[in-house]
């Protein structure tokens, strides 16, 4: 039973970097149309959102490897 809830959080963080993955994407297209030194808070947001994206990463990292050692 643990590795169908490993599987399900396995697709529930992928939903989760889908959805930051598109965010930073509309972030940095938004960036593009301004000057960046004109936005200073949106490009703080959007490193915040590309670091919480490495963390959501490492942590599917996590789950596949307990995925695969069936733990």
């Amino acid at each position: 039973m643990d590795r169908v809830y490993t599987a399900i959080g396995i697709i529930c963080v992928l939903l989760i970097l889908l959805v930051l993955t598109i965010t930073i994407s509309v972030g940095i297209h938004y960036l593009q149309q301004k000057n960046v030194y004109e936005d200073i808070p949106a490009v703080i947001a959007i490193l915040i959102f590309i670091c919480i994206w490495i963390i959501t990463f490492l942590v599917l990292i996590m789950l596949v490897i307990n995925f695969i050692q069936g733990e």
